[in-house]
């Protein structure tokens, strides 16, 4: 009989330690912050609608990317009113801000844009490649597609 009850202490003992290993594991990741393989999250695509009639939608792709591909910020202005409008747009590249740098690799543009008359659905689509040469994280990008008015949109990069 003592075997019987050595055998279950032995078990009883394996199992509280195997708990209290989880818990310390547990406790350590906690103290330490974020786990480092913690998933991302990307936020590939932003859209705002005006109280002036357009909507604007910007996106990148691929919406996770990992150090030095080359990714695609798109926007598409759409004239969502009723009558004609008229709205400043960039011409050949978006107006980007990120925390880091996002080289064109097809080169600098040097036309700004310029006043357009926009009519009930018409669109205007613009586009703008980078290298990204960035860590590992969740990377936020500033757009602005259309200057006046002024509208930026945001979206997420996710850096695996």
């Amino acid at each position: 009989m003592r075997r019987a009850r050595g055998s279950r202490n032995d078990a009883l003992r394996s199992t509280v330690g195997a708990v209290c290993l989880a818990a310390a594991t547990a406790a350590l990741i906690t103290a330490c912050g974020e786990s480092p393989l913690e998933p991302l999250e990307a936020v590939p695509e932003a859209r705002l609608v005006t109280d002036d009639g357009y909507e604007i939608t910007v996106t990148v792709t691929p919406a996770r990317a990992a150090r030095g591909d080359t990714v695609l910020i798109s926007s598409r202005v759409v004239r969502v009113g009723e009558t004609a409008g008229t709205a400043w747009l960039r011409t050949c590249e978006l107006d980007i801000e990120t925390a880091r740098d996002f080289p064109d690799p097809s080169g600098t543009c040097f036309a700004l844009g310029g006043e357009r008359t926009l009519m009930p659905g018409d669109t205007v689509l613009e586009a703008q490649a980078g290298v990204v040469d960035w860590p590992r994280g969740e990377h936020p990008i500033r757009v602005r597609h259309m200057v006046q008015p002024s509208r930026w949109l945001e979206v997420t990069l996710a850096v695996e």
